[in-house]
């Protein structure tokens, strides 16, 4: 992912990236210098609570994977509100795919696909900087319809329901 970002994709946003030091940490760790500072690093995994406590004050999630199938990771953000970047080959659920708040990239596009895509996700973020409120966001903003998503499609019975009628049940 940082091999092919540009600087200037990123906005008046900064990264972090988190998770524990993988096989790639210090091809990430090389990548740093060229950002200037607005990309920081984890070293650790951190526990569950304490990524819930980043979510809740980040503008947005970034989810570039090649294999991790229908990540957890992203409905946890959209219970945060949080607009989520992802790659198609997370596979996220299908209704997830076509919201408003959700920008699909794919990992085997070269550098310029994922700049324009990257660049067109952070000036969405941009737009809607005044949406981050942990209770009640205003209509029309990002987070409203993050929120409305999560309260149709995401509550267990409607996850139950869905998962039966997939599985004839």
């Amino acid at each position: 992912f940082l091999r092919k970002l540009r600087k200037e994709s990123l906005g008046p946003f900064s990264l972090l990236l988190q998770g524990s030091k993988g096989e790639d940490y210090d091809a990430i760790l090389a990548e740093l210098p060229r950002f200037e500072g607005r990309v920081q690093v984890g070293d650790a995994r951190l526990p569950h609570e304490n990524m819930l406590e980043i979510m809740a004050t980040s503008s947005g999630l970034v989810h570039y994977s090649a294999g991790d199938r229908n990540p957890r990771v992203l409905y946890e953000a959209l219970y945060f509100g949080l607009p989520v970047f992802v790659s198609i080959q997370s596979m996220p659920y299908i209704g997830l795919q076509c919201s408003s708040f959700v920008k699909l990239t794919d990992v085997d596009h070269d550098d310029h696909a994922l700049n324009a895509d990257f660049a067109r996700w952070v000036r969405v973020l941009a737009q809607d900087r005044r949406r981050k409120t942990l209770f009640k966001p205003k209509n029309n903003t990002l987070q409203h319809h993050v929120y409305a998503f999560v309260d149709k499609e995401l509550t267990p019975r409607r996850v139950y329901r869905t998962l039966s009628a997939r599985f004839s049940l």
